[in-house]
């Protein structure tokens, strides 16, 4: 199957939210507002900011990928000299966002809304092993 570019977009840099189970890291449910597609696109992604993202991994990891939405699990790579502890100040005066690009087939799904994917994953379901 040909892959065709859906959309592209950039998460919120105030919606990092502390994860409750991975020590040091921050996670985000991003949101892509692509339509009702019939399969799951592939996603690509990259962090963007004003500090620290040299010392980050997860930035290209996605996890739970759904018709339209994921989520991106970040934290310091082991040994980052002087990093510190990822906190939401932090993050926010980093100026952390994902950058994402979705590309798949564009054809629609003929499931009512009223079965659209949950507004949140739940965080303690993906974590790094």
């Amino acid at each position: 199957m040909k892959k065709e570019f859906l959309g592209s977009g950039k998460s919120d840099a105030d919606k990092w939210l502390v994860h409750p189970k991975v020590p040091n890291a921050v996670y985000q449910n991003i949101k892509t507002g692509l339509p009702n597609l019939k399969h799951i696109p592939e996603y690509v992604t990259s962090l963007t900011g004003a500090s620290h993202i040299w010392a980050v991994l997860g930035a290209t990891s996605i996890y739970n990928p759904q018709v339209a939405q994921f989520m991106i699990i970040l934290t310091f790579a082991p040994g980052a000299a002087g990093t510190g502890a990822i906190t939401l100040a932090r993050v926010k005066e980093w100026k952390w966002e994902i950058n994402w690009a979705a590309f798949g087939s564009p054809e629609l799904s003929e499931i009512s809304e009223e079965h659209e994917q949950s507004d949140r994953i739940p965080p303690d379901e993906f974590c790094y092993r």
